[in-house]
């Protein structure tokens, strides 16, 4: 349940929302703007959900409460899947850089410019979107080509 706690004494656990858990299945109940939730209403709850909130200010009104609610909820529920994402974007990276030395590495071996070109052709290896298969299978025609592998 989320509250102002304005004048308000629950029985159950306050929690501020940053340090609220979002774990299973979560709802959050809201009250009616003027009058917020009333006491029985709170004891359903398992906790109540307060807002940080300035004392010029000890209230919000309810549409910003909820996209206040639903904006943390939501930054809670991205952050693993943003991590895992960010793992796996740095292994690829990781990759994609073998990948490019190993195309530097032949380009030097047989004379291929080092200027323009070869900026363009980086960017282009950089920006590219291999899967980790593809990416393989480009390391080991490189590593063919150059007589390493």
């Amino acid at each position: 349940a989320t509250s102002s706690m304005k004048a308000r004494r629950p029985e159950t656990p306050v929690i501020d929302l940053p340090n609220a858990r979002w774990a299973g299945e979560t709802a959050v109940l809201f009250g009616p703007e003027k009058t917020g939730l009333t006491a029985g209403d709170l004891a359903y709850a398992s906790e109540v959900l307060r807002i940080p909130t300035s004392s010029v200010q000890p209230s919000m009104n309810l549409a910003a409460s909820v996209a206040v609610v639903c904006y943390q909820f939501g930054l809670k529920a991205l952050t693993p899947a943003l991590s895992r994402k960010r793992e796996r974007g740095n292994g690829k990276r990781e990759l994609i850089a073998r990948v490019w030395t190993s195309i530097e590495s032949l380009a030097e071996g047989v004379g291929w410019p080092n200027g323009e070109r070869m900026r363009r052709l980086k960017a282009a290896v950089y920006r590219s979107n291999l899967s980790d298969a593809d990416a393989g299978m480009a390391l080991e025609l490189l590593r063919r080509l150059t007589g390493r592998g």
